[in-house]
């Protein structure tokens, strides 16, 4: 019996050999379904986090498309702004040129009998109607400057910079 037990001892031996692969390959099993786990579980974390950023990124592209709506909006009230403000300019030029024009006309026909009346008359009355003539020509001086100002609007002249003392300018004026 000494065989038997030979074949016995065999048996066992294949059996425990047996046992061990199965456990290996339970292990190797085991291995792999954790690390599937572990797989799945961080692709996971990583779709959470991309949606979590996609969510954000949707938030701030709808803020900055807000922001550029107001912004836009924003320019085109400006523009209707400018453009109103242009057209009241031109306005404002206009009556200036118009209102110009109609003291520039009377005025010369003050000047001219004021300058017969000084050739013909006595020194006093001489010098009253040389006070009346010398502030008919300012006030003509200052009608002049006017339409200067708006044909400089108009651009058909060009404003002519000149150095000066502007304190002693607006004395004399």
């Amino acid at each position: 019996t000494e065989a038997e037990l030979e074949i016995l001892n065999k048996e066992r031996i294949l059996n425990e050999s047996k046992l061990i692969r199965q456990k290996i390959i339970i292990i190797a099993v085991l291995a792999v379904l954790i690390s599937l786990f572990l797989a799945a579980a961080l692709l996971l974390k990583r779709y959470r986090e991309k949606k979590r950023t996609n969510i954000l990124l949707e938030k701030h592209s709808k803020e900055i498309e807000e922001k550029q709506n107001q912004i836009e909006a924003q320019n085109v009230k400006l523009a209707e702004q400018a453009k109103v403000l242009k057209d009241l300019d031109k306005l404002k030029s206009k009556f200036f040129e118009n209102i110009s024009h109609e003291f520039r006309t009377p005025l010369s026909l003050i000047i001219s009998p004021l300058e017969e009346m000084i050739k013909e008359n006595d020194d006093h009355t001489k010098e009253q109607l040389e006070i009346m003539l010398r502030n008919a020509r300012k006030l003509l001086e200052l009608i002049n400057e006017l339409l200067d100002i708006s044909r400089v609007d108009k651009g058909v002249i060009k404003a002519k910079l000149v150095r000066g003392n502007i304190v002693k300018h607006f004395e004399y004026i």
